[in-house]
């Protein structure tokens, strides 16, 4: 789980780092200060860490308030179409699944278990690709 950890808060943070990115990344930062994004993935992260992590979901389209685009979240985990699923519709429905299962009174509540979720949801469900070739 730790590989797919760090992969999505690669493709997460190398994403915010570049033009309009950036900018949301700050914008969320000044709202809660208190973030610290490398703790996204812990179950205990600050409630500044999980609103940040809200923010900046609402300003990349991923979630409005409560709900979560699909669309917009299968493009952004797989933009270019290389990652390829064990079976890409269980993967889609775990996906769904976990708008479902992540609603909580707090819109940061939800983006976190809804982060949570979709991380785990890419973990049973990537194929690894291994390199076999010899040198």
């Amino acid at each position: 789980m730790e590989y797919y950890t760090a992969v999505l808060l690669a493709v997460l943070f190398v994403a915010v780092y570049s033009g309009t990115q950036r900018d949301f990344l700050q914008e969320c930062k000044k709202q809660f200060p208190g973030a610290e994004p490398k703790d996204i993935q812990l179950y205990s992260a600050s409630n500044d860490t999980k609103c940040f992590l809200h923010c900046y979901f609402e300003k990349k389209g991923i979630m409005t308030g409560h709900t979560a685009h699909e669309d917009t979240v299968m493009k952004f985990i797989n933009p270019d179409g290389r990652r390829k699923f064990i079976d890409e519709n269980k993967w889609r429905k775990d996906v769904r699944n976990c708008v479902t299962i992540s609603k909580r009174d707090c819109v940061c509540d939800t983006a976190h278990v809804y982060y949570l979720c979709v991380l785990e949801s890419i973990s049973r469900n990537e194929k690894v690709q291994r390199n076999n070739s010899t040198t």
